[in-house]
């Protein structure tokens, strides 16, 4: 049985932030819609420094000439692999609005990826994959997947569409990563990084959206 114990994952910086700010971008493009791109691409990262993936383009040797990711990011070098994963995850009109269009694009670069970035040489590194978690799933169910994600040592990618309360103004039609929970009392709280910050907020609030039209979360996978 969970004891609801706190839950919470190590992270990176870039540029001295928690993750990157969006709208540092000089892509007005990405600037505007680039979340869903911008979750993608901080799961790689995530996963290339604590699970030892090579799903970046980065490329930060060490004397030896070993890989090395290091835990600050510079935006340039963020920037950077920005327009390496534009193509597959890019902004469009109405936004990557459902979870099967960012696993299809996600799928896509890690294909692309681990044909250009892996070093053969280095013997078998695992595979990430990923399945949808509807927003139509319960609460509890979403607390109880969130958990066993976190438990994992995974992020977890999370759309939300349109909310009836403006608390979640900042979040709404907008990809973001969780990276924490806990329980407060019987409150669910969350800890989410977007925007270059990390905020802990109500998850059962946040799933309640009040609108029929739901987004979801991506559940990881590595093997």
């Amino acid at each position: 049985m969970d004891d609801y114990r706190k839950l919470e994952l190590p992270y990176f910086t870039v540029s001295g932030k928690p993750g990157f700010d969006q709208d540092a971008f000089t892509d007005k493009w990405m600037k505007l819609g680039g979340c869903g791109a911008v979750t993608a691409m901080e799961s790689c990262i995530y996963f290339d420094i604590y699970f030892g993936t090579r799903l970046t383009p980065l490329r930060l040797s060490s004397e030896e000439g070993d890989f090395l990711l290091r835990r600050d990011i510079s935006s340039k070098d963020y920037i950077a692999f920005s327009k390496v994963m534009k193509p597959y995850l890019r902004p469009r009109s109405h936004g990557i609005c459902t979870t099967d269009l960012f696993i299809n694009g996600f799928e896509e670069y890690i294909a692309m990826a681990e044909s250009n970035f892996e070093d053969p040489a280095s013997g078998h590194r695992k595979h990430l994959s990923m399945s949808a978690f509807s927003g139509h799933e319960s609460f509890e169910a979403a607390e109880a997947a969130v958990r066993e994600q976190l438990s994992l040592g995974y992020p977890i990618p999370i759309l939300i569409l349109d909310h009836y309360n403006p608390v979640f103004d900042d979040y709404i039609w907008h990809w973001f990563l969780i990276i924490g929970h806990q329980r407060i009392g019987m409150h669910s709280i969350i800890k989410v990084i977007t925007y270059g910050e990390e905020r802990w907020i109500d998850l059962a609030g946040l799933w309640d959206t009040g609108f029929q039209e739901k987004g979801g979360m991506v559940l990881y996978k590595l093997a």
